[in-house]
């Protein structure tokens, strides 16, 4: 694993996923007591794929029942999934394609939640107001702009975001050519799956790596390390694929587990904004929103952290009321009010409380009509809690000698 990217954190990420389902099986009581999982990281360093196959096979093992335990479905509730996502990000459409992976790539479901989610609810003219311009990584822009790409195709009005795309395809082919120096052989749609392709396995990436070289030549020269021509693929001379195509999309998955190439995605490049940026960032948090709010999906808000970490002029301008979908172009999402960490944020939930009462009194609520949405998003953060059973002290006893019988 060590020579893919973030290889080794993805080896324990797995481990400890295994560690919690075997330790599920062990009883149905231990089944009600781990309930769920939890990730948060650097956003911008560590993207959601770096999580991704280890949430996936945490809701495939969980989603089946072990051999002779079929009537422990009942008993037991299957693994709940929060990512913390879209607070940090250097571009609005970076922080919207987060959440969005996350929802797709953890195979996020009724239920599951995103830790602040502010990228869904900010102002995104206030937010580009003072940005005229943005600097990020190439590859981080190209991925922005595939991901917005993947977008459009799905309008049901092509015609009217035929423009859009075409401004993000000669986006994304000038960032491919800043990366690999050539457009031999790239193509939209290649990139766009190598992109995907950053969620696979260990399995899979050798199988890919095994494709394109021998797996001793690969590791002797860790790639591409000592060469000094960025295109040159000499992981691929032996692919009679590459003979017609200087660039495969095979090729240009395992780009992302090069260090040449890895260090080529990481030069910085400079984003003017535009009226069609802004505009067409407005269109990806309505898309977004809707998916998370037809997806039975929770927004976990947490005022203080967020004013903290995420971009925001102070914590009354918290978007608690954009979160509720109150205005004319967005869909109401469903929002708790939490603390994330209090020992480091010096939270408590009532503060946490009081500061989305007075946040909303700021954007034009009424006393009544703040304190009617507090009281709904406590309610909510009750009504969605993964931990929702009441139990008196015999009960939890009785699972505790359950669970210590299980383990004896």
């Amino acid at each position: 694993y060590g020579a893919f990217s973030f290889g080794k954190s993805r080896f324990e990420y797995d481990a400890v996923v295994t560690a919690i389902t075997n330790i599920r099986a062990l009883s149905p009581a231990l089944g009600r007591m781990l309930l769920a999982i939890d990730a948060a990281s650097q956003e911008i360093p560590t993207e959601p794929w770096v999580f991704a196959p280890s949430f996936r096979r945490a809701r495939e093992l969980n989603a089946s029942i072990p051999a002779g335990k079929a009537d422990s479905l009942i008993e037991t509730k299957l693994l709940g999934i929060t990512y913390h996502v879209g607070e940090d990000f250097r571009h609005p459409i970076a922080g919207l394609r987060h959440i969005d992976e996350a929802i797709e790539f953890f195979k996020m479901h009724a239920g599951d939640r995103i830790g602040h989610g502010l990228a869904l609810g900010i102002n995104i003219d206030d937010w580009y107001s003072n940005r005229a311009l943005i600097a990020m990584p190439v590859v981080e822009w190209m991925e922005n702009c595939l991901w917005a790409w993947s977008v459009l195709l799905d309008v049901s009005d092509k015609q009217k975001e035929a423009a859009s795309a075409r401004i993000l395809e000669s986006q994304i082919m000038m960032c491919a050519e800043k990366i690999y120096g050539t457009l031999d052989g790239i193509s939209i749609e290649k990139l766009y799956n190598s992109y995907k392709n950053k969620t696979l396995g260990f399995d899979d990436l050798r199988r890919l790596r095994d494709k394109l070289c021998m797996k001793e030549k690969f590791e002797k020269i860790n790639c591409f390390s000592n060469i000094e021509k960025s295109t040159y693929f000499p992981c691929s001379l032996n692919n009679t694929e590459q003979k017609n195509s200087f660039w495969s999309e095979d090729a240009l998955s395992m780009s992302y587990h090069c260090e040449l190439f890895k260090r080529k995605m990481k030069k910085t490049i400079i984003i003017e904004t535009s009226d069609d940026m802004i505009e067409l960032s407005k269109q990806l948090q309505i898309y977004v929103r809707a998916k998370v709010a037809s997806r039975g999906l929770i927004v976990e808000s947490n005022p203080s952290s967020n004013a903290v970490i995420g971009d925001m002029n102070g914590i009354l301008q918290h978007p608690l009321r954009e979160f509720r979908g109150e205005n004319e172009c967005s869909k109401a999402i469903m929002v708790t009010i939490n603390t994330d960490d209090p020992s480091v944020f010096n939270a408590s939930i009532a503060n946490e409380h009081a500061y989305a009462y007075y946040a909303m009194q700021q954007k034009g609520y009424t006393v009544e009509a703040a304190l009617e949405q507090i009281d709904k998003m406590r309610q909510l953060g009750l009504d969605t809690s993964f931990v929702c059973d009441v139990k008196s002290f015999d009960e939890v006893l009785e699972d505790y000698e359950e669970i210590i019988y299980a383990l004896g």
